[in-house]
């Protein structure tokens, strides 16, 4: 069981975050594949080996947190669950994917992100943009499923849908920033809406931001779908200044350049964690007063 932290929030134990970094390590075994449902699975790097070229082998931490919101009495409730775990985001393995899959269209969007870890000038156009979007995509779906405390929030319709169309699912949305420094961190944020007796009522978001080399992608994906002025109108104004810094680019339709030219720091990316807590908290209030709760 994890120790209660500050404010109702529960910390994974020591021994808990050991195991997972163990579990992780030793990849995932058996199974079919989560894209196509093929078979056998391979050890699959979560962060591509192509990666270390580039940005090298940095030191990281990775970042966990759950969050769920449900009503018990006409009250809301949350709970928070957080997991940090000191590691090396480029020697994560997992056994999720087949060998055709992972050597496959997995890796065929490269061309597109590798100038985006390296920092390089480019302009994204349609093109580009659907590549990084599939890429950033592809990558939450995985990293989700490497942790016993988000595995299966996301449905394995959405991670189907992506192999069959080659695009982000629907509710999907990508945005992309220019950090401030050469480091590769993630934390993840997932949520489900609950009944009063606390069961899933079917609404999710999981979201996953990613600093790769000189890029920060932000993936959100939710049922019911979001879009994005529902998230400025709550977001308070040090998230709207940060988010602010990101260009969005699934589904939507305008080229820019890259990098922005508004840097992105730590600061920045922990603001992103708190407008995923957005994002759950009005997918919840939703259900409920569709429920009349």
């Amino acid at each position: 069981m994890g120790r209660e932290g500050v404010h109702g929030v529960e910390m994974a134990s020591e021994e808990e975050a050991q195991a997972w970094e163990e579990r992780v390590a030793q990849g995932r075994n058996g199974g079919n594949c989560i894209f196509c449902g093929g078979a056998p699975v391979t050890r699959e790097h979560i962060i591509p080996k192509w990666v270390r070229s580039i940005v090298g082998v940095p030191e990281g931490k990775l970042n966990r947190r759950t969050v769920a919101h449900h009503s018990v009495n006409g009250e809301d409730r949350e709970s928070v669950r957080l997991m940090n775990v000191d590691s090396n985001p480029l020697t994560i393995q997992v056994r999720l994917v087949c060998k055709s899959c992972n050597g496959g269209w997995m890796e065929a969007d490269r061309d597109a992100v590798g100038p985006l870890v390296a920092g390089q000038k480019v302009t994204l156009g349609a093109s580009e943009r659907k590549k990084v979007a599939r890429w950033a995509c592809k990558t939450m779906m995985t990293a989700e499923l490497s942790d016993p405390y988000t595995e299966g929030v996301i449905p394995q319709q959405n991670r189907s849908l992506l192999f069959d169309v080659r695009e982000p699912p629907p509710g999907t949305m990508v945005f992309l920033g220019n950090s401030d420094t050469e480091r590769i961190e993630w934390g993840s944020t997932s949520g489900v809406s609950r009944y009063a007796d606390g069961e899933p009522d079917g609404a999710f978001m999981h979201s996953m931001n990613l600093t790769i080399g000189r890029a920060e992608l932000l993936v959100f994906t939710a049922e019911p779908p979001m879009h994005i002025g529902q998230l400025l109108v709550m977001m308070p104004l040090a998230e709207q200044l940060a988010f602010n810094k990101m260009m969005p680019i699934w589904p939507f339709e305008s080229d820019f350049q890259f990098p922005t030219g508004l840097l992105m720091d730590r600061n920045d990316e922990a603001l992103m964690g708190a407008v995923a807590e957005t994002v759950v908290e009005l997918i919840g209030r939703a259900r409920r007063e569709a429920r009349g709760e």
